[in-house]
Formats: structure tokens, sequence, C-alpha cells
């Protein structure tokens, strides 16, 4: 007999920046009937990213401004309130105690007004204009911090005499990516983490480092951060692939949907970041996410 206590878990579900277009399309109205029936019952949860946000609000002055209404429409029946914290933000929660992936219950009410004046038409432009300036400085900030640990990177090894060097390509050719996080975590991770703190105005840096690197698995996002960076640092100086610039955006997206289950994205090389990462969200294109059986 099936115990009646059990619930089915929720599936979470987050998707990139170029989605929602896709699900609006007319042909896709037939098979988001499912997923819409999953949200209604309780199955199924979308949670919102602020890249999200930035890039609805980006709309506005331009031929496509007419969507807005229909997107707030959008966002607000699949994510109602649940909207995640930025990855750095997640991991400035998670090393001052706070676990939750979404955004405080305040700023979660300010959004749900914000999609509701969207749905309704209306438009503040000053307030468009300062989330447009919020996303600018977040994004410049993240950027800032992702290629300082690129530079530190770079320049331990042109330091290298010619021998040194040689050594360095042929010890680093044998490593796996699981070995270089661990080398990068060992080297670099209590540097990382004591001035993240400053960044993030965090108490004792000093001691949240000591306890993070004393208990690592506590510290779930600050873990996939560096692994994430592993990664690319393995692409670079392994497989001799180029840094471009978007990686760093990739990169905070691999960070933050550890908090789902899955991640919805048109782009193939962000899919293949997620599962190459391992230890998150399974990673779908808009087609197989709607052709799934939902019922």
């Amino acid at each position: 007999m099936k115990d009646k206590s059990t619930k089915a878990r929720r599936v979470k579900v987050t998707f990139d920046t170029n989605v929602i277009d896709r699900l609006l399309l007319p042909e896709n109205q037939a098979r988001l009937r499912p997923i819409l029936k999953c949200v209604d019952r309780g199955s199924m949860e979308f949670y919102a990213t602020q890249e999200l946000v930035y890039e609805a609000v980006g709309i506005i002055g331009t031929p496509r401004a007419d969507q807005l209404p229909l997107r707030g429409q959008v966002l607000g029946c699949l994510v109602h309130d649940r909207l995640l914290r930025p990855c750095e933000g997640m991991m400035a929660a998670e090393l001052a105690g706070d676990t939750d992936p979404c955004l405080p219950s305040n700023d979660r009410r300010l959004f749900l007004g914000l999609l509701a004046r969207w749905s309704d038409g209306m438009v503040d432009i000053d307030e468009v204009r300062r989330i447009e300036e919020h996303g600018r400085q977040e994004r410049e900030t993240a950027e800032t911090r992702w290629r300082t640990m690129q530079a530190e990177a770079g320049r331990a090894i042109e330091c290298l005499s010619e021998a040194e060097r040689l050594n360095f390509d042929e010890a680093a050719a044998k490593l796996t990516v699981d070995e270089m996080q661990e080398r990068n975590w060992e080297v670099r991770g209590r540097e990382f983490i004591e001035r993240f703190c400053r960044d993030y105005d965090i108490e004792v840096p000093e001691e949240v480092a000591e306890r993070v690197m004393r208990n690592p698995d506590e510290y779930p996002y600050v873990r996939r951060y560096h692994r994430v960076f592993a990664l690319l640092l393995h692409r670079f100086l392994v497989r001799h692939r180029k840094i471009r610039d978007g990686d760093h955006y990739d990169a905070r997206q691999v960070v933050l949907v550890r908090a789902v289950d899955l991640f919805v994205t048109c782009d193939k090389r962000l899919r293949t970041r997620v599962r190459e990462v391992g230890g998150g969200p399974e990673a779908l294109s808009v087609e197989d996410f709607l052709s799934r059986d939902w019922s």
C-alpha cells in the first residue's frame, strides 16, 4: 500500500534569459499547457534570476517594448515571487550563515509588485533606469572579480622560467579537472574567501575563511564557484582553449543554478558547462523541456 504521507518532490526549474521568447511562440502554447498545470497543482516551481529581470527591462526603448506586459504576465504566472539571489549574493549569504538561495522576503515582495505593474502595462522609466543601473554595476563588479582571478593565475605562470614552464605544462597536462580544483582550492581558497568577505562586508574574514577551509562541504556555492573556475583553468591550461569575454557570465549562471533541478537554456555551450561541472541540475534545451511528458 502506498504511503500517503509521502509527497512527490516538487521539480524546481529556472531558465536562461533567452527562453521567454521561445515559450511565447504560438506553436509552443499547446505544449506549455501541461507545464502550467504542473505549476497550478504545485508539482513544479519556477525560479527567476535577476538576469531575467535585467533582460526584461532591456527591451524598454526598443521596438519590442510592447512585449513587456506579456513578459510580466508570464513571469508572474510561472515564478510568482521566487527570485534567486545572484551568484555572488548566494556565496555572501552562505558565508554569513544564510542557506536560502532566494532573495529576502522584502526584495521578493518588491519583485512581485514590479511584475504586477508590468503586467498592467505600467512602466516607470525612472524605476527601469534604476534596475538597469543596478544590473550594470552588479555585472561590472562580478566581471572585475573574475578577471582578477584570471590575471592572478596568468601571472603565476608568466613568472616561471622556460624550464619551469615546461615542467608546469607537463604536470598540468596530466591533471584532471578534479585535481586542478583541489590544487586551486588549497593554494588560493583561503585568500579568495577573505577577499570576498571584505568585498561584501562580512565580519571577521579570517575566521570565516578558517571555518570554510575546515568544513568546505558545508559551503556548496563557494565550492561550486571554485569548481567552475577550475574547469575554465583546465580548458585554458590543459586543453589550450581561449578564455572568452562571456565566460564570467556563464560561470555565474552555472554556480547559481545549483539551487534548482532543471535549467532550461537555448545556449548549447552553457548546457555543456553545467554538465561538465556536475553536482547541479539537469540542463535542457527549450525543445527537450517542452517535449518531456509532464502529465
